[in-house]
């Protein structure tokens, strides 16, 4: 029984490289997109919230006093 071993990363007989530089390529703007807007969404999300909860504060504070 003989047993081959068979390196991916070998352009000579793998198509594997080239694949997945192209998938990479025609992909990395739109992974870079979605990932600066979901962090400033998160963001933004989080700081209305703080935003939100010191306005009602300071109306609760001011109310009471």
């Amino acid at each position: 029984m003989a047993l081959f071993l068979i390196s991916v990363e070998n352009e000579s007989h793998c198509d594997f490289v080239k694949l997945r530089e192209m998938l990479i390529r025609t992909n990395m703007e739109d992974m870079r997109e979605k990932t600066h807007m979901r962090h400033y969404e998160l963001y933004r999300k989080k700081r209305l919230e703080q935003v939100t909860h010191e306005c009602v504060f300071n109306e609760i504070v001011t109310l009471v006093f």
